[in-house]
């Protein structure tokens, strides 16, 4: 009875921190866009395609600044040029095709973190800093002032921030009818695995934090009515202060720009860049 209770004990203890993987690291597919070659290795992309689109407008779309492309092909603003109402039409397509529960429809953040990274502390408690620190950076860019919330779960953070000019209030002003923004920052748990061929050294095992759980490592804005701020642009900046090993996935329709319109195609964020989901013909 002694052995079996020690056996419940490790698959409890395997369960919760993950263990290392045997198998081969996900390859690069060339006939794939950057973007669908890491949303499939981080669990999300069994839904979504690339478009195929003249190597011209793909170059329009790389050249392009990721908010002003992203309010063109929601129906707002001047067109790009080399972007054509049937290219358009393709991209959007993008978001008619997600049912909600799935990973795809979902904001996300997902990464390899090496082991050596998180210097022997909890790898989840090493990843939140991290985005603490980029949304933080990210936000105080963006003239907020910027309040942290700790909870008791280590696995939750919550940043309020206050711009008067931007109608985003304190806490301590607001009436009980009122929202301040804020951002809510949920990391989720993780396996120990060899990182994908195309992110960082193959040899080294890392820390990865799937979005294809429906508790995935994820952040959430809210704002009261009268509040004035681009998620976007802040999600957009964010990405730029992670490391190398880490991603920021944008759900069609699930991320407010200017105007109050949503983003209107999926978006992988790598270093600051917006990565679409876009091939040659």
């Amino acid at each position: 009875m002694k052995k079996i209770g020690q056996m419940i004990l490790i698959s409890i203890a395997v369960a919760l921190t993950g263990c290392a993987s045997t198998q081969k690291p996900i390859t690069y597919n060339p006939e794939k866009s950057r973007a669908l070659n890491l949303v499939n290795a981080a669990g999300i992309g069994s839904t979504l395609k690339d478009t195929k689109l003249p190597q011209d407008t793909v170059n329009t779309l790389m050249k392009s600044d990721a908010a002003d492309l992203s309010f063109a092909l929601s129906g707002f603003g001047a067109p790009l040029p080399g972007l054509s109402g049937l290219n358009t039409a393709g991209l959007n397509l993008l978001a008619t095709v997600l049912a909600p529960e799935d990973a795809a429809a979902r904001n996300s953040i997902f990464g390899w973190m090496p082991e050596d990274f998180a210097q022997g502390k909890d790898p989840k408690k090493a990843f939140m800093n991290e985005l603490e620190k980029a949304f933080e950076h990210a936000l105080a860019d963006r003239g907020f002032e910027v309040i942290k919330h700790y909870s008791n779960d280590k696995s939750i953070l919550v940043l309020s921030f206050i711009n008067d000019k931007l109608k985003c209030p304190s806490p301590e002003t607001i009436t009980n009818n009122q929202k301040f923004c804020s951002l809510t920052l949920y990391v989720d748990d993780y396996e120990l695995e060899n990182p994908p061929s195309f992110i960082g050294k193959e040899t080294y095992p890392s820390f990865h934090f799937s979005a294809g759980n429906i508790n995935n490592t994820r952040f959430r804005f809210k704002k009261n009515k009268n509040s004035n701020f681009n998620e976007f642009e802040i999600v957009e900046s964010a990405s730029s202060y992670l490391p190398d090993w880490a991603f920021i996935y944008l759900a069609p329709k699930m991320i407010e720009m200017d105007n109050k319109q949503k983003n209107p195609v999926p978006i992988v964020f790598e270093k600051g860049k917006a990565l679409y989901f876009v091939t040659t013909e």
